[in-house]
């Protein structure tokens, strides 16, 4: 789409295109205060907890079948118009871009947007990058620049972001990722599925003014942007104020809405059962010095790529008036959809809890009832016929051991009120039960039972293979993602690392790597249920002599791989010496013809 040139009719396009863009999230906070509630406490009413919590423990198991960050590996390949050197560097590529990876834990950001993405339907990681600045030699020349914008790439001013001067440069210190939560998003069509394929992508935050402060500091109106700030919280009214922090507090971090008949205050001797399910606490006095951030992320036509658009509610805007470009990198946006229920026609996604709430209400509601009974049996109503009337005395005896209760009516008898407990209640619990993990897609044997006529281990993983097939297709799913992350990471290193990686006189920068590449999850390495298949078949290539042993060590993955594959090397190194000195060592044992 085409912006507005002018910085007023661009404010008052984004605060429009952000008011379509979450014109949905009342209604899905209501969802998602819901979903997490199940999650939580097993229950739509976070104040009345389930004694039997399926859904958390459900999504628990569930998102670790998914994704494991400690397996998870990357394999960068090159196509065949590629030069051959860079196809003998994939190895090398590859393990470093897992080692970026995991240190700056854009894997585990990756497994806890997985978890929250199973009952909200969908949930976001947004790759921040760490930078700093470094110093260039006196002898150096610009190469490394024109190989970081070599690749159609718009080469920056000296002024402008990510250079410092003619002599410092801003480089790759790390990655900073976060889990954004649904709440916070908004997307210009959500009956488009996918991130890409959308013109408008909308996140909301609240940040306080020092916060503010602090990531204004090299913007040339600073001081004018904070006192418009200043101003405007200011003027809020009282009724401005309620619904300001309403707002941060269903739309921020958590997105929970207050619970009607929550007290927030636990009776003594028992636990809060809102603790259930802790949302944030935030003080009149901490929210009076939040402002609502708003950051729009436009494909513009003009520019032919990403055009980022900030700015702080009502009307003030920080970044996209008089320079319009990306925050991020050329031609990408920072977040990425973690989504395995995906909807077809609705962006959002899929609810893991959409087919199990009705069963998880029917456990919690049929094992309060035998609860229920069994205290009654245990401390039953008594009916006194007969009796005079009931003192203080006759109730203490009731509750008393070896009590005793003295009555002259002749006719007087006590009778036990006791209902009877069904004779299959337990049964029925028992069967609520195995119908949920049915629909959930566990199995007994999925969740490590013995199955009945199973005798043999070969059969044992033959119909665990089976049964784990509905969960394997989603683990694709995550893998697919997760693999659009790692290409995403690679992007940020090719565009802002200018380390030479290599070895001496054969250096190479990974900006220079060929357009012909794909980024993808290595052997499946990023879901447990394809770890133990994998492994096997490691095994059965070395076995038939197809695979050496450092490809075995590197498709099994070990503890201290690069160590075990040193110590093989120099075990190689010291076997050929040896067999050069005494050559006869090959022919020794074998007849003579």
């Amino acid at each position: 789409m085409f912006l507005p040139s002018t910085k007023d009719a661009l404010i008052n396009w984004a605060i429009r295109t952000h008011k379509e863009c979450m014109s949905s999230q009342k209604e899905r906070l209501n969802y998602y205060a819901t979903w997490r509630a199940y999650l939580m406490a097993g229950s739509s009413d976070i104040t009345n907890p389930s004694v039997l919590n399926k859904c958390g423990p459900h999504v628990d198991r569930l998102h670790t079948f998914l994704f494991s960050p400690l397996e998870t590996r990357f394999l960068v390949e090159f196509g065949q118009k590629a030069e051959a050197n860079w196809q003998m560097r994939e190895l090398d590529i590859s393990r470093l871009l897992t080692k970026e990876f995991q240190q700056s834990d854009v894997d585990m950001a990756f497994g806890d947007a997985v978890y929250w993405s199973l009952p909200y339907g969908a949930a976001f990681v947004k790759l921040g990058v760490k930078t700093s600045l470094e110093s260039l030699p006196q002898a150096a020349d610009d190469s490394w620049l024109r190989s970081l914008f070599g690749r159609r790439r718009r080469r920056p001013s000296a002024a402008g972001k990510g250079f410092v001067g003619d002599k410092q440069r801003q480089v790759y210190a790390g990655f900073d990722p976060y889990v954004v939560m649904p709440s916070q998003m908004g997307v210009w069509r959500e009956d488009v599925n996918g991130l890409d394929r959308q013109e408008v992508i909308c996140h909301v935050t609240y940040l306080s003014k020092k916060e503010l402060y602090r990531r204004l500091r090299y913007h040339p109106e600073r001081d004018d942007i904070m006192r418009r700030v200043n101003t405007a919280a200011i003027e809020r009214n009282e009724e401005d104020e309620e619904q300001f922090i309403h707002q941060v507090i269903i739309g921020g971090v958590n997105p929970v809405q207050p619970q009607s008949g929550a007290t927030g205050q636990a009776v003594r001797g028992q636990v809060d059962v809102s603790m259930a399910a802790p949302s944030p606490s935030v003080s009149p006095d901490v929210a009076r010095d939040l402002v609502k951030f708003v950051e729009l992320w436009v494909l513009d036509d003009e520019r032919e790529d990403y055009t980022t658009i900030q700015y702080v509610e009502p009307d003030i805007l920080i970044e996209g008036g008089d320079i319009r470009r990306n925050l991020f990198i050329p031609g990408h946006h920072p977040f990425t959809l973690i989504q395995p229920n995906e909807q077809q026609g609705y962006f959002w996604g899929r609810s893991e809890f959409s087919d199990l709430f009705r069963l998880q209400d029917t456990i919690t509601d049929r094992l309060t009832d035998i609860i229920k009974i069994g205290r009654l049996q245990a401390h039953p109503p008594y009916a006194l016929i007969g009796f005079k009337g009931i003192s203080d005395e006759t109730r203490r005896a009731f509750r008393t051991l070896d009590g005793l209760i003295n009555e002259d009516m002749p006719n007087a008898k006590i009778e036990k009120l006791v209902p009877d407990l069904p004779q299959d209640a337990y049964q029925q619990l028992d069967t609520l039960i195995k119908y949920f993990d049915e629909i959930a897609g566990f199995s007994p044997i999925m969740q490590g039972q013995g199955e009945a006529g199973v005798r043999a281990g070969m059969h044992a993983a033959s119909l665990q293979r089976t049964a784990s097939a509905r969960i394997r297709d989603r683990a694709l799913k995550v893998e697919r993602q997760c693999a659009e992350l790692g290409d995403l990471c690679f992007e940020v290193l090719q565009n802002k690392d200018p380390t030479a990686y290599g070895k001496e006189n054969e250096e190479y920068l990974l900006s220079q790597c060929p357009d012909d590449r794909t980024v993808k999850v290595d052997s499946h390495t990023s879901s447990p249920a394809f770890v133990e298949d994998q492994r096997q078949l490691a095994f059965a290539l070395a076995r038939s002599g197809a695979v050496t042993p450092e490809g075995l060590i590197l498709l099994t993955n070990p503890p201290l791989m690069d160590q075990l594959l040193v110590m093989l090397q120099q075990k190689q190194q010291r076997e050929a010496e040896f067999i050069k000195q005494h050559p006869e060592v090959l022919t020794k044992g074998k007849k003579k013809r």
